[in-house]
């Protein structure tokens, strides 16, 4: 039930800033209002339709029952009912009969069920916030940019600013060499933290959503393309995290379902 949550959290957020602000604040709802750090006694009447929509409510009672309605649980008090764990679950504020036991089971299977659905409708219907295509030096968009920015600084400066000439600066051909130990020369690319390691393989790879690439790439002295460099390679990213509950072809599959057009037919996907 929780990962459909997080799934339909992060689905309808779109962005991490977003899906972290949706995250914590249903968090601090279900645990307040869940009858854990609050009793459900305790709870105004104004708020406590959020107990009966807390999934950790329906989570936390079934447990407590299955374990204090348990015959280890059912001496009388005083030799008279109700039992030490009737007593106890009432005293939380708990529900005291095996019929809620089996209603909290049935709720945590149609919580589980419902956030999958509106996950499965977020990613349908939701569009991405923003605009993720990359933008090459060949793009109009690209020379627009640079145009207008190259208006911007060659026109006249206002207040105090102190005007300064558009400036180039050409490398061509220009190559740097250090000498490296044998046992470093399986390494194809080394460096230092924030050096841009993965910034350079993001272009190479087509992964970058934003900013603007300058250049051309080559593939064995052809010029890339992307749609074909896609099918043939395949590209892990740093914080790539392989789910151990889940098989390679699962998470191919899941991944082809996330990133292919809708369009595509499910056997179309399972194929690729």
């Amino acid at each position: 039930m929780a990962l459909s949550l997080f799934r339909f959290i992060a689905a309808a957020g779109r962005t991490q800033v977003v899906a972290n602000t949706l995250g914590t604040f249903t968090l601090l709802m279900v645990f307040v209002l869940g009858g854990f750090i609050v009793s459900k006694d305790d709870i105004q009447d104004w708020m406590i339709w959020g107990y009966y929509v807390s999934p950790m409510m329906y989570g936390q009672n079934a447990i407590a029952i299955n374990e204090f309605l348990d015959d280890r649980w059912s001496a009388p008090i005083n030799g008279s009912q109700p039992t030490v764990g009737k007593t106890l679950l009432h005293d939380r504020g708990l529900f005291t009969t095996e019929t809620w036991y089996w209603i909290c089971i049935g709720a945590l299977f149609g919580f589980s069920l419902l956030f999958n659905v509106l996950f499965i409708a977020a990613l349908t219907f939701l569009n991405p916030l923003g605009n993720i295509k990359a933008v090459s030096a060949e793009d109009d968009a690209f020379k627009t940019i640079v145009g207008h920015k190259k208006k911007q600084q060659l026109s006249k400066p206002d207040g105090l600013a102190i005007p300064a000439p558009f400036l180039t600066s050409i490398q061509n051909q220009r190559n740097y060499y250090v000498d490296m130990p044998a046992a470093w020369n399986s390494c194809a690319l080394v460096g230092v933290s924030g050096a841009g390691k993965t910034t350079l393989m993001d272009v190479l790879a087509g992964r970058k959503t934003g900013g603007y690439i300058e250049g051309s790439i080559k593939i064995s002295g052809y010029p890339k393309n992307q749609t074909t460099f896609a099918r043939v390679s395949g590209y892990c990213e740093q914080n790539d995290i392989h789910s151990p509950y889940v098989t390679v072809y699962e998470s191919l599959l899941y991944s082809a379902w996330l990133r292919l057009p809708s369009d595509v037919k499910t056997e179309t996907r399972k194929a690729r």
